[in-house]
């Protein structure tokens, strides 16, 4: 796990540091604050928010792409014959790492909620409770770190990084969605920031061990991470399969 802490890329770091940062300078200076704020929000738009929030569960990720990568192992062992199977390998492979993504980083975060076992926001306005209640089982005290934005960062960094071109319109989609949970009033913004945190370390530490099991991406020279070449060719055979069933 070290070797592969230390291969993460410095700009990753750098992210990692400032989420982590602002996390910290949020928990002292800005969090009860903004909880205060979004506590006067209107009850339609809560109620509208508390519906666009569950985009955040995990669930809705890790079902179908465990499904697709079944539907794609069997495409490869069933098209081994026409010579493509290698293509729907690398599809099996990158639904496995969004999978392994969204999972790790769930993990990770209910591992850390329970050690802390921070009081919500709602446990103060309802009842006037604040601080850590460690281990915590209970929903009320399981507030840092987010676990919906742990979510969707992950998902967002690791569609980035198998569709570079988009990573920076998936990243933030997915900090708008995570800063729901704020708004709401479930989370503070602490919680939030370092459930993103979770979310990059954990990431990108995945994307450095597949490259070096040669898993969706290979590792170059210089610490460079690049798609495998099967890459192009899969996302030609999706394309090609969507405008056939458009057609007929």
């Amino acid at each position: 796990m070290l070797a592969i802490l230390k291969k993460i890329s410095a700009v990753e770091f750098r992210w990692l540091g400032i989420l982590s940062a602002a996390a910290a300078l949020s928990a002292i200076a800005l969090d009860f604050r903004v909880a205060l704020w979004s506590s006067s929000i209107s009850a339609p738009a809560v109620l509208i928010l508390s519906y666009i929030t569950e985009t955040g569960l995990s669930i809705w990720y890790l079902v179908p792409s465990l499904v697709l990568f079944i539907v794609f192992l069997l495409l490869n062992r069933f098209s081994f014959r026409i010579g493509i199977s290698r293509f729907f390998r690398w599809g099996a492979e990158a639904c496995a790492f969004i999978f392994v993504s969204i999972f790790l980083s769930g993990l990770v975060v209910n591992i850390i909620k329970t050690l802390v076992g921070r009081a919500r926001p709602t446990l103060y306005f309802e009842n006037g409770m604040l601080g850590l209640n460690p281990p915590a089982l209970e929903a009320s005290w399981r507030s840092f770190p987010s676990g919906h934005a742990s979510t969707l960062i992950s998902l967002a960094l690791a569609l980035g990084f198998i569709l570079p071109r988009y990573r920076v319109h998936f990243v933030v989609i997915g900090a708008l969605l995570a800063s729901t949970r704020v708004f709401i009033n479930v989370h503070f913004v602490s919680d939030v920031l370092f459930g993103g945190a979770v979310a990059l370390l954990t990431t990108a530490c995945l994307h450095r061990w597949f490259a070096d099991k040669n898993y969706v991406f290979r590792a170059l020279k210089n610490a460079i991470i690049e798609l495998k070449p099967e890459a192009k060719v899969f996302f030609i055979l999706v394309s090609g399969v969507r405008q056939r069933s458009r057609t007929t």
